[in-house]
């Protein structure tokens, strides 16, 4: 891994969602949905344009960093999930394609140096006179990291960690989309027609440009207002009520008001960087040259 993508699992922080599905079709819509509407989830969770106490440039650094990191194992959209046909054996396939990251062996995980070989190679010939595992094959599966990921359940990746509103907002916004037949089958009209091109774009732009990424003919923004319209009306649909009579749609308010507004958490944190801590900098600064008694 390079020191980028060190920085990133280091030194950032994500917050992730792990829902199930019922059947092979549903984890295919539901996977296809997942991957597209990703980078419009870390649109609006993003919350990591410093480091080292400096801007960097993006709204969610950490998504950017991770971005195809490990060889292309890390933060991306996997094109063959939206192949024809695509379900669990064409994963198993693409899968096995995919080289071995490295081995456990008494316990410690040990990189495989100087050579490349794909888990169907190992399969089939062995590697340095061992033979492949169940235990093998999990471990290699647990060592891709796309956007969403496929195991015996789908894991959301894309979101920034944040404050305690909007990780309880997290889980409500994929719930709503996704577990809602309604809801997930207008999301899935909504994204069906991107192409490969298209999300990848959106992978790639909205770690830096966020909600306000232009994108076929409007805005992320916009997108996100609508995937959100979505995710509100399954939660109401699904009518599951606090003591106090709220469904679960009550959690994504704070998520609403980011998409209205086009401010982020990542946008907020500038403002406050260019705005009141650069003036209670410049405040200290100043009271330092004239007296150490006078506290900043």
């Amino acid at each position: 891994m390079s020191h980028h993508g060190m920085d990133s699992t280091s030194c950032t922080s994500t917050v992730q969602v792990n829902l199930g599905f019922m059947s092979e079709e549903d984890m295919v819509k539901m996977l296809r949905v997942a991957l597209s509407l990703q980078p419009i989830a870390a649109s609006l969770w993003a919350n990591s344009p410093l480091s080292e106490g400096e801007p960097n440039g993006y709204q969610s650094y950490r998504s950017h960093m991770l971005h195809n990191e490990l060889d292309g194992r890390y933060g991306f959209i996997p094109p063959v999930v939206f192949e024809k046909d695509f379900g669990f054996e064409k994963f198993v396939d693409y899968a096995m394609s995919l080289p071995l990251l490295g081995l456990y062996k008494d316990g410690v995980f040990e990189k495989i140096e100087g050579k490349s070989v794909t888990f169907g190679e190992f399969m089939e010939n062995g590697l340095d006179g061992r033979k492949a595992t169940i235990a093998d094959w999990e471990n290699h599966v647990n060592t891709i990291w796309p956007e969403v990921r496929l195991r015996g359940f789908l894991e959301m990746r894309g979101a920034d960690n944040g404050p305690v509103e909007m990780i309880k907002a997290l889980p409500a916004f994929w719930v709503g989309l996704l577990y809602d037949k309604q809801s997930l089958d207008a999301a899935y009209e909504m994204v069906r027609d991107w192409t490969d091109e298209d999300r990848e774009y959106l992978r790639t732009e909205t770690p830096r440009t966020g909600l306000q990424t232009p994108f076929m003919g409007t805005t992320v923004q916009e997108i996100a207002r609508n995937a959100l319209a979505l995710s509100e009306a399954g939660l109401k649909r699904r009518g599951i009520k606090d003591e106090n009579g709220n469904d679960e749609s009550i959690y994504l308010a704070p998520v609403h008001e980011i998409a209205n507004s086009g401010k982020n958490w990542a946008i907020r944190l500038l403002e406050s960087y260019y705005g009141k801590w650069r003036a209670i900098s410049t405040r200290c600064s100043r009271s330092k040259t004239t007296s150490r008694r006078r506290p900043c």
